[in-house]
């Protein structure tokens, strides 16, 4: 098992990931404000998404390139549920609640 815990600081998460077929599990702080083009491409073993942001961060198709998201549970902060599932992108994981 791999995974990956970017830095609880504000930033923008840039273009093209590495594409690492070993990561299963990403943790995403609230302060990050947007992920890039292809941030999360072709990620085969990715089984679990932690956003901690109350409101989902615009993204495009392309930032999950090549990755199975629908395969993939999303973990939103409690009471955030319905804003993901509404969002173009963010609505194509598993989407449920992180426990308090």
């Amino acid at each position: 098992m791999c995974a990956a815990t970017l830095k609880a600081q504000t930033w923008n998460c840039g273009a093209e990931g590495d594409g690492s077929n070993n990561l299963t599990d990403i943790n995403i702080p609230a302060t990050v404000t947007s992920l890039g083009l292809n941030t999360f491409q072709s990620l085969s073993s990715l089984t679990r998404f932690y956003n901690h942001a109350v409101n989902p961060q615009p993204v495009g198709n392309v930032v999950f390139d090549r990755t199975d998201i629908s395969k993939v549970t999303l973990y939103v902060p409690r009471g955030s549920a319905a804003a993901y599932k509404a969002h173009d992108v963010w609505s194509k994981f598993i989407v449920v609640e992180m426990p308090e």
